[in-house]
């Protein structure tokens, strides 16, 4: 997945945290309604910080992954005048 910057791939990560957050909401959703429910208690907790824990690592792991990604990558020592030719505008055109 790394190394692919073009397409569905580039917004790998942001679908990766999105469905983090998803997976961690449901995990404190499982929590508070096996505190609020005495029929599966013990386990409906355990079962719901077990989601929350992994959903949480998950998340830090995608944010370390993906802040290696964009400050390790070498760059040129010309890509800062690429990139400036490429920032600027087109020239105007003189014949019209």
């Amino acid at each position: 997945m790394f190394g692919m910057h073009h397409g569905f791939f580039s917004f790998a990560p942001h679908i990766a945290i999105f469905l983090g957050l998803i997976a961690l909401a449901f995990g404190y959703q499982t929590m508070h309604q096996a505190k609020s429910d005495g029929c599966c208690g013990k386990w409906g907790k355990f079962v719901g910080v077990l989601i929350s824990a992994v959903s949480l690592l998950g998340l830090i792991c995608i944010a370390y992954l993906s802040i290696r990604q964009c400050c390790m990558v070498k760059k040129d020592p010309g890509w800062m005048e690429k990139h400036m030719e490429m920032m600027t505008p087109p020239a105007a055109e003189e014949g019209k």
